[in-house]
Parts: C-alpha cells; structure tokens; sequence
C-alpha cells in the first residue's frame, strides 16, 4: 500500500535520529562519529542518537548530512564570507575581499574603496543608493538589477529581499517548492529507500511509501515487520511462552509446545492430548466439543448449550459450539430461536455428560411451517378442518408464545369424537372454543370422568386425548399454545354413535336486572338431544346462582314436557328473583329421569351442566 506523511521543517530527521530507531538508549555507547544537521556539527552515540553539538556551518550542511558545505558552492561572481554570499566588487563590508570594509562615505567599486560621489549630481555605482539630502551613497540598492537572482529591491528598505516562492539561505533565494529547499527549509527533504519524496504544497517535505510499507514517524517501515506489522508503528506484543510474528498484516503469537493461547496470553495446559486443548476463560483446558448436525433448514436457527453458549447456524451440516466441556462435565442443547418460517427439534442425545470425547452431530432436523393453518390467526374461521378419521395433521410451534388455531368439524352431532393431540416435542396446552368464540369453560360439553372438562395436555412422556359431544353445531376450535417451541400432531377420531338417552343444556343468554333492591336474572337455554333415539317426555331444568361472597341462592326447579328427535333441539328461558345484585355465576342443570325431585349434582352433573360467568351488569353468554 502507499502512504503519505508529513515532515515538518527540518525537524523530523532529529527526532528519527534521536530516537535511535526504537533501540534501547542504556545500551547505547559514545562515540566520535558526527552528523551535520540544521547547520551544525553534532555528535552522535552507537545507537545514532544526537548527543552535543560540536560547530557551526557557516555554509550550511552537505547534502548527505556526513558535514559542513563547501563555500565554494556560492554563486558565480559571489565570494563566501563567514556563510554568507557576498560580492566583494562591490560589497563596503567586503571590498576586495572578505572584511575589508570602506569607511564612512566611501563606495566600494570595481573590489576598490573610494570617495564616494555627490549623488545629486553624480550616479551611485551599484549596490548603493542616493542620500538626496546629503548627496551622499549609501550601501544598498537602488533597483532591482542592483540584486543577485530571484531578488528584487525593496525601496522602502533599500535591501534586497527574496521574490515570492523563494526563501532567503545564506544570502541566496532557493525556491520554496524544491525536494533541495522545501519550504522554508535551506536543506533537502530527508531521502528515503521505502518512497518517494515531494515538496508538498511549497510547504513541507511529504514521502509516498511504497507499496508494502507504511509511513511512521519520519520514514517508511515494513508492514510485515513485526517491529511495524500491518499499520503499527510500534513491535508487536510478545509473549514469554511464545514467538511473536506478523501475518498478513496482523501481530500473531505462536505458543511454545504446551502452551495455548487464552484471552491474550500463552497459558500453560495440562497433561493431555494437545488436540484438545482449549480455553476457558484465561486457563488451558482438555476440553471436548459439542455439537449438531442441522438438516432440512432454510433460514436461521440459534441453538444454545447449557443456557449459554450460543450457536447461530443458516445452513445444513454440522457445527459446533465454541466453549469445550471438561470431562465429566454436562451438557444440554436446546434451540433458543427457531426460523421464521420452520421449526427444527433435537433428536436423540441433546443431553448428557462428556465422557473423555467430542459429542458431535446431535441431529438437528427442520421443517417447513403448517400445512393447515396461519399462525396467530384470530380464534374463528382459519385454518383447514380436521376432518374425521384421516391421518394426523403436523403443527408447528415456531417461537415462544406462538398460537395455533385448528379448525374441528364433526359430520353428527349424536356421535361422540374425541381429539388427540401425539408426538409432542414440547409440553402444550390446548382449550376448545365454541363457534362464536367461547372458551368451553362458559359451555360445558366434555363428556369423560377421566379429562378435564375444558383442556388437554401433551408432552414428550405423555399423549392427550378428550371425548367430546356439541350440543350446538357441528363446528369447534381448538387452540394450542406451549412455553416453548415445538412440534405437535392433532386427530380427530369418530367413537361411534350416543346410545341410550342423551340430553346436554347450555346457556345461552345470561342477563341481570335490579330494581330497587331486587334483583333479577334471565336465563335463556338449549336442550339438545344428542342421541340417536327420539325423546318424548317430561325434563327438569334446575338453576342455581352464586353470589362471590355469600355463596349459592337454594336451586328452583322448573319442569317442561319435551319431545325431541335424534339431533333435535328446545329452546326456552327462566327467570329468578335474587336479593343480592353482585351474581357472579348461574348455573342450570337438566334431570331427565322423572323423579321431579330435588337435583342431585352426583347424578345429573355426568349427565349435564352448564354455566356461564358474569361480572357486569350483562352477563351475555350466547348469542
């Protein structure tokens, strides 16, 4: 690479040599050796570091800085008198030679002091100018032809100054823009084997490294050097276990055998096969990889070890994670993120303990995103329906806090069904909801002592499973949710038609009234005759109200003659009176065995049972 620096005056090559090149200056020696710089004689040690000056130049420096410059470098027709070009032709301090002044009111002409003429009345030779007042000549110039080359006269002074561009050395104008008098340097720019030196802008010597090398200080040095590797300018750091290099522009430290580099430094490891050493934290460890062997991804998935590791892989094949596990140590890989539009899971052996070698390719398989429905839909009317007896649909959980919406359908609603969920890879929960968007815990329809009425659970160790029958339609959802991502199948399987009696109620109107200080509720209800058979007889409608803080109003119980068909519905309503405004819950219950007693939960609450929550003035249960 090339590179461009800046060297101020006549400075810069003081300071380089002053520095002795990076050396350590206690190990530096005296010596007898000189440099001439800036016009003057000094003495330099062993490491080439400035020690004292020693004489004046009266000419300057040579240009290679080994001593003074000859005064015979003066220009033609000029004589060096003390550092100074003079012309002792004309010169009063020097006529004829150097310090050979005239006196007062003589005139130096043709190297030759005289009596200087009345200047009013006679020309000055050159060099001088006329005192109009005395007549007498004065030293100094009169024109600009009285002045040597890139000079003019300044009448004001009657000295001879440097045109511009040019700078005053020793009594001669050298150009300002020259690499021999850059600036207002009377020296050359500091020459250098590395680049190409330039008068910058007529102000200041510039050098252009040459490809491979970098400017630092006042000359250029390697960039594969490890005293200046890349663009340093200072030794690369070095390590007391190990060897510094430079490699491909960067400081580099190879470690003595049984050593490894850790957080900067070369620690020592411990007994073991060197192809495991590894790092943990500052310290050399046997360690042992672990890792996954990722198929079918499109996109980006973060896999995690012991909660902190972390992998981020975009592709298919194997990989592992960056921190090395002791032997005896355990491990647990879990995917953190799955991809946006997949969900992958772990296979077998995601956990366990190092046992003295790498656990590598722990399978790591992704599939695309669900076939039946989209994601965190609203709960009614998405997603293709579970159809009866067909094979399992595959679900996905893509990201924590996912929601899956399943769409169930049912052909008869006097057969009973039930919904599986299996092959969970994660624990998920899932709640049925009715067609116009009730959860099922406002709608009682499960029809199994031995399942939660409303919800169902799946994991790795266990499958869910829950019977249903819908009194309403032929229509439910079922909503899905997990803590984690996962996969999960659904299925929906046909157990045959409802034998015997069956009668199911749900509420479907729930409306509280007050006036002054009674109170009353409306309930409206479905009977639904989900058998087969017809029914043709008398049922008892019971309902009950809770209050939250004084607990159940007794029952009232009112009769209906019913008939029915297989499927067959009735629909009508109560309404009783209470003395507390603040319902909170109603329930109704149905009694079809003609005891017209008092209703026993034992018995009818297997049979049927509804009730609906309320918190308001409006307790809307239904449409």
């Amino acid at each position: 690479m090339k590179t461009m620096r800046l060297i101020i005056g006549g400075i810069g090559l003081v300071a380089w040599l002053a520095s002795g090149c990076g050396s350590n200056r206690e190990e530096c020696e005296l010596t007898t050796d000189t440099i001439c710089q800036d016009g003057a004689i000094f003495l330099i040690d062993s490491c080439g570091g400035i020690v004292e000056e020693v004489s004046q130049c009266p000419c300057g420096c040579a240009d290679d800085h080994s001593g003074c410059k000859s005064c015979d470098d003066c220009p033609a027709g000029q004589t060096d008198c003390h550092g100074e070009c003079v012309d002792t032709t004309s010169d009063p301090d020097h006529c004829g030679g150097c310090d050979q002044a005239c006196d007062p009111g003589e005139v130096c002409e043709n190297s030759s002091c005289e009596a200087g003429p009345d200047c009013r009345t006679e020309a000055c030779p050159g060099g001088y100018y006329c005192n109009i007042n005395t007549g007498e000549c004065l030293p100094g110039c009169a024109a600009d032809s009285h002045c040597g080359q890139n000079e003019h006269c300044d009448i004001a002074t009657h000295e001879c100054v440097c045109n511009t561009g040019y700078h005053d050395c020793s009594g001669t104008c050298l150009p300002n823009d020259s690499v021999d008098s850059c600036g207002d340097r009377c020296e050359p720019c500091p020459d250098d084997p590395h680049g190409d030196v330039s008068c910058q802008n007529a102000q200041s010597c510039w050098t252009d490294c040459h490809p491979g090398y970098h400017f630092c200080s006042d000359h250029c040095v390697s960039d594969t050097s490890v005293d200046s590797c890349g663009d340093r300018c200072d030794p690369c750091p070095t390590d007391p276990n190990g060897q510094a290099a430079c490699e491909a522009g960067a400081c580099v430290i190879h470690c003595d055998a049984g050593y490894l580099m850790c957080s900067g430094a070369c620690a020592l490891c411990p007994t073991g096969d060197p192809a495991h050493f590894s790092c943990r934290g500052s310290a050399c460890i046997v360690g042992y990889q672990v890792g996954v062997q990722v198929s079918g991804l499109s996109g980006t998935v973060v896999f995690e070890n012991n909660q902190s590791d972390i992998l981020t892989v975009t592709s298919d094949g194997g990989f592992a994670f960056s921190q090395a596990l002791e032997d005896g140590e355990t491990y647990d890989v879990a995917i953190r993120t799955q991809p946006e539009l997949q969900v992958c899971t772990l296979g077998v052996g995601a956990s366990g303990t190092i046992a003295g070698s790498d656990v590598l390719g722990i399978p790591a398989t992704c599939v695309d995103g669900d076939a039946y429905e989209p994601d965190d839909e609203p709960a009614w009317n998405v997603g293709e329906p579970l159809e009866v007896d067909a094979d399992p649909q595959q679900h996905n959980l893509h990201t924590t806090g996912d929601v899956d919406w399943i769409s169930i359908s049912v052909p008869d609603i006097t057969h009973r069904y039930a919904v599986r969920l299996t092959s969970c890879s994660a624990d998920i929960t899932a709640w049925f909801y009715t067609p116009d968007g009730r959860n099922v815990d406002q709608v009682a329809f499960m029809r199994h002592s031995d399942f939660s009425l409303y919800e169902m659970e799946c994991g790795p160790s266990q499958e869910g499973q829950q019977e249903l029958i819908l009194p309403w339609g032929q229509h439910i959802y079922l909503r899905v949710s997990s803590d984690s991502t996962g996969s999960y199948q659904v299925e929906l399987d046909d157990l045959g038609p409802i034998t015997g009696t069956e009668l199911t109620i749900y509420i479907t109107h729930y409306e509280f009234e007050s006036e002054g200080v009674e109170c009353g509720v409306t309930i409206n209800f479905r009977i639904v005759n989900n058998s087969t058979e017809p029914f043709d007889g008398w049922v008892e409608v019971a309902t009950e109200v809770k209050n939250y803080g004084s607990g159940f109003w007794p029952d009232s119980e009112y009769p209906f003659h019913v008939t029915l068909g297989a499927g067959g519905t009735f629909d009508d309503y109560l309404y009783d009176v209470v003395s507390d405004p603040y319902i909170g819950l109603a329930y109704a219950y149905v009694d079809y065995d003609h005891s017209f007693d008092e209703v026993d939960e034992t018995n009818n609450l297997s049979a049927a049972k509804t009730w609906c929550s309320y918190t308001g003035s409006d307790g809307i249960c239904g449409n």
